[in-house]
């Protein structure tokens, strides 16, 4: 893209590209549902937390959730960044105030709560797993016993 472009232009540009930013954040919101959907129905399909099978399936769903999360949480981050260049070309730079707003109020970004869910339902997960392997290991030291 060159400098020469006009403040017309630039102005329909930058309306096309932050509309651009809450497609992204739409398509996280259907992307979240989906996961967590994916969890309910397998959750309820192992028969809450029976088979090791399901419960591994389900660390790697949240693995992969996480993961675009984390990319999604990356494009938004460099679209933002983008829109503050072009900003910095126009008359008033309102996402830049918004994010120094937002910044003000010390709360927790949406991603990291995000995040929190799906880490939370991976401890849940994990918790499952060692649980199973505990009573594998009691059941093999309970046949040791009864050989000896």
């Amino acid at each position: 893209m060159t400098n020469n472009i006009n403040q017309e232009q630039l102005l329909e540009l930058y309306k096309t590209y932050v509309a651009t930013t809450g497609e992204v954040s739409s398509n996280r919101l259907k992307m979240n549902a989906f996961f967590i959907s994916v969890n309910a129905a397998v959750l309820g399909a192992s028969g809450l937390i029976n088979s090791l099978t399901f419960i591994v399936f389900l660390v790697l769903i949240n693995v992969l959730w996480w993961n675009i999360l984390t990319s999604n949480e990356k494009l938004n981050s460099a679209k933002f960044k983008v829109i503050h260049n072009m900003e910095k070309k126009l008359c008033y730079n309102c996402f830049v105030e918004e994010s120094k707003e937002y910044t003000k109020t010390k709360r927790i970004s949406l991603v990291k709560l995000e995040k929190g869910v799906v880490i939370l339902l991976t401890i849940l997960y994990l918790s499952a797993i060692a649980f199973h392997f505990v009573n594998v290991v009691n059941v093999i030291l309970q046949l040791l016993e009864k050989t000896h």
